[in-house]
């Protein structure tokens, strides 16, 4: 299901590993907000492979429900919520139906999110991001109570490039 949820956000093509999760949602419609407009459409989903932007074959369409997108390809429905962190940095929470959320860092400017998964091989090197992420073999999650706002702050600063790029194509 990860794998599945972590296409639909344009995330895991390019991702070697897992990446961060949290058993429950972190942010909901309350923290969030329409970082790519408030008009759903198609999406163009595009990765980075071999220095260069290729666009997904898959059809995806975006839905703008409340203050979160709600991406759908085939039967599948991911919720996705940003949550800004600072200037044009996001959080990107991604999770279909029950399953565990997901996160990932985005830069947003003029309707297109470029997308850095949150790898936990990353995390892992990190030794002050320890008290706030637990590792369960090759996952990683967000431990209950962390602070959620100063983690994204910490998490945004490692290093790491932009994998994929998401665009909604206004209907």
């Amino acid at each position: 299901m990860i794998r599945r949820l972590l296409v639909l956000t344009a995330a895991a093509l390019a991702l070697a590993g897992c990446v961060l999760q949290s058993r429950v949602p972190l942010f909901d419609d309350s923290s969030s907000v329409l970082a790519l407009g408030d008009k759903g459409g198609g999406a163009r989903v595009e990765n980075f492979d071999k220095g260069k932007w290729v666009e997904e074959k898959e059809a995806l369409t975006i839905d703008v429900v409340g203050k979160h997108y709600e991406a759908h390809s085939g039967k599948a429905t991911v919720i996705l919520n940003f949550v800004k962190l600072s200037g044009s940095t996001f959080i990107l929470q991604g999770r279909e139906n029950d399953e565990n959320a997901a996160y990932m860092i985005a830069q947003v400017k003029d309707g297109v999110a470029e997308v850095r998964p949150l790898a936990c091989t990353d995390i892992k090197k990190d030794e002050t991001l320890a008290k706030w992420v637990e590792y369960v073999k090759d996952d990683c999650f967000v431990k209950p109570g962390a602070p959620a706002q100063e983690l994204f702050i910490a998490l945004a600063k490692l290093p790491g490039d932009p994998t994929s790029r998401l665009t909604i194509i206004l209907k």
